[in-house]
């Protein structure tokens, strides 16, 4: 279990790096509702992060982060997505409170669950948009991240 949660962990991160990329090479073209949305996705992976950890979150949901933070943000949520998943029972119950401050609980597997679903339901909300601009399309679906892993057979 921990071992697929770390290959789910680390193709998120893939992923989100595969984005800040293009980013970068869309040479300042990148679009509003791209940065919103990233900058989301990666402010939600982080204050899931935080409720697990029950500490206070650096960011807001819809704070906007400033591009040369990506790849930091990014690296720092799967770092501690790692340490979760090393130190936390995947079936422990987390008492957390959202941002409108009612109450709930989930297992940590369901949260880190939700935080790849999460990430891979704007991911795909970002690339159309990157697409209907012009830009380059990026996959960032599973099957092609292990496929790059593995040699195939």
């Amino acid at each position: 279990m921990r071992s697929f949660l770390k290959d789910l962990a680390n193709y998120n991160f893939q992923c989100n790096e595969k984005l800040v990329d293009a980013f970068y090479s869309s040479g300042g073209l990148l679009p509003d509702r791209s940065r919103q949305l990233f900058s989301h996705l990666l402010n939600s992976h982080h204050i899931w992060n935080s409720r697990i950890k029950k500490e206070t979150p650096l960011f807001m949901p819809w704070d906007d982060i400033k591009d040369g933070k990506f790849k930091e943000i990014n690296t720092a949520n799967l770092e501690t997505t790692q340490e979760i998943i090393d130190q936390f029972d995947p079936e422990k119950i987390i008492a957390y409170s959202n941002t409108r401050g009612e109450k709930f609980s989930n297992k940590v597997l369901e949260i880190l669950y939700h935080i790849f679903n999460h990430s891979t339901y704007h991911r795909a909300q970002i690339v159309t948009d990157l697409k209907s601009h012009g830009l380059e399309a990026i996959n960032t679906d599973y099957i092609f991240y292990k496929r790059s892993l593995e040699p195939s057979i």
